[in-house]
């Protein structure tokens, strides 16, 4: 992966299994960054969103700027719309989606990662409390990273970075990613299909 300072969004959720559940926290104006973090498997995992531990202490996060394709075949409003964007049929989304999940999970399960959140309320159908958030690894922005590998379009919340970078900027800069994965034929942008996608 490319060295960059540039953070990853997220979503923290209540932790669960043997981890402490996360005390409620209050959105902030400012982002609280949280070290050394590492990955926890868990089956509410996907490629832009899962489970973390920080001090013993368990969340959930959900990316920024990202939006990877889904692996729960309960969602399937979500895996229409997706489909048509990622040119492939509900069935082949799920499969999308699973690789997705597995690429996060191998990434992250290797060494520790920071993350930056204001502590802002994501929502979601899981019913725990999430918030959006910043996660870098080895100086590298995750959602970048999974957009240069082909797992996750360009889409969904935006924040000025926790270095300040502004939201056009990252867009743009996460725009040239999906072009290039797109080009490349990486990750979801496999389908024969894709010459028939509009461009974003």
């Amino acid at each position: 992966m490319r060295g960059t300072s540039a953070w990853v969004g997220l979503i923290l959720i209540l932790g669960s299994g043997s981890l402490p559940a996360e005390t409620i926290r209050q959105e902030q104006d400012h982002y609280e960054t949280l070290e050394n973090c590492t990955f926890v498997a868990n089956a509410a995992n996907d490629g832009d969103s899962f489970h973390v531990s920080h001090q013993g202490t368990g969340y959930f996060f959900r990316l920024y700027y990202v939006d990877s394709p889904e692996s729960d075949e309960r969602l399937h409003e979500r895996l229409q719309d997706q489909g048509k964007v990622f040119g492939l049929a509900p069935e082949e989304v799920l499969k999308a989606g699973k690789k997705a999940k597995k690429f996060t999970a191998d990434e992250l399960s290797r060494g520790k990662f920071s993350v930056a959140t204001k502590w802002k309320d994501a929502q979601g159908a899981s019913g725990m409390k999430r918030y959006f958030a910043f996660v870098k690894k080895n100086r590298d922005d995750f959602a970048e990273t999974l957009v240069e590998n082909g797992w996750a379009r360009v889409y969904g919340a935006s924040d000025v970075t926790p270095d300040g970078k502004g939201v056009n900027e990252t867009y743009g800069k996460l725009k040239a990613l999906q072009r290039k994965a797109k080009s490349a034929k990486k990750g979801v942008w496999t389908s024969k299909n894709l010459q028939n996608l509009p461009e974003e």
